[in-house]
């Protein structure tokens, strides 16, 4: 969902349980796996998640006035009161004029031909990422390195949308690459990703209705998937069970486009069904 969708729909807190099917037939049992808590403008400030019935993440976002996240805290709680827990954090300062995070140096180029290629630095001065942007600001590339070898390259086309990214190794040598494909909207429709060797790893497809809300998502896997259970962290089926099978996420969403219903296939077979119950804040 959109955080429009949240802000339209004044929702304070969402709440995602689920229900385990077994063997085609819907359980009546129903588990907690998340929630979370948003502000008035749409921003999450407060996710957690459960296992078994106990809480094991626990996360909170700040935001400063003008909506930025300045820092997100986070507990690994393992089932037992977070309160006890010594927190995480990773905070983030912004430029006034860019309004851009400076935790890392910035330097700015224009190349003859008028494109813009910013070079990111980590503070120890080693190259972290280099972005080349067309004359009208878009992105058209972005390199990034990790111990000054190149790690990743991504290209997007003329509207920004992410066309392709190329993966590389400790080497500099290519390990796989994925790629992207989007309708006249602008929604993905399509995400492969292929091995070096040039063997089909994943091949999803996706659609959308008419308001732009995903409502099916397929993957034809080539390879071993496996299939986890949310709700108690064991494998669906036997514990080495795998499946050359594609799976299937499907979509339901109210009149205002609040989601409410996600069924999870394998095979065609249907194994799972999430459900979303949404609270608001008052008017």
């Amino acid at each position: 969902m959109t955080r429009e969708v949240i802000f339209n729909n004044k929702v304070n807190q969402s709440i995602k349980f689920a229900v385990p099917v077994v063997e085609e037939v819907v359980t009546s049992k129903r588990y907690k796996i998340s929630e979370k808590y948003y502000n008035t403008k749409g921003d999450i400030i407060e996710s957690m998640e459960y296992k078994k019935g106990q809480l094991t993440l626990w996360e909170i976002y700040k935001f400063n006035d003008t909506g930025n996240l300045i820092e997100k805290i986070w507990h690994n709680c393992n089932g037992y009161d977070k309160t006890k827990f010594k927190h995480f954090s990773e905070k983030y300062t912004y430029s006034e004029e860019k309004n851009d995070s400076t935790e890392s140096e910035i330097e700015s180029i224009v190349s003859e031909d008028g494109k813009r290629i910013d070079t990111t630095y980590y503070l120890n001065g080693k190259i972290e990422s280099k972005s080349t942007y067309s004359a009208n600001s878009i992105i058209e590339e972005m390199i990034e390195y990790k111990k000054e070898t190149i790690s990743r390259i991504s290209k997007f086309d003329n509207r920004g949308n992410l066309l392709k990214i190329d993966n590389f190794d400790a080497k500099g040598l290519l390990l796989n690459f994925s790629s992207f494909e989007y309708d006249d909207k602008n929604n993905q429709i399509r995400i492969t990703k292929t091995s070096r060797t040039g063997y089909l790893t994943q091949d999803r497809k996706l659609s959308y209705d008419n308001n732009n809300n995903l409502i099916e998502d397929v993957d034809a896997s080539r390879e071993f998937i496996k299939i986890h259970n949310d709700f108690n962290q064991t494998l669906i089926g036997e514990p080495d069970f795998e499946s050359k099978e594609s799976y299937k996420h499907q979509y339901k969403y109210s009149d205002k486009q609040l989601l409410q219903e996600e069924k999870l296939f394998l095979s065609e077979k249907l194994i799972m069904i999430y459900q979303f119950e949404y609270k608001h804040f008052e008017k």
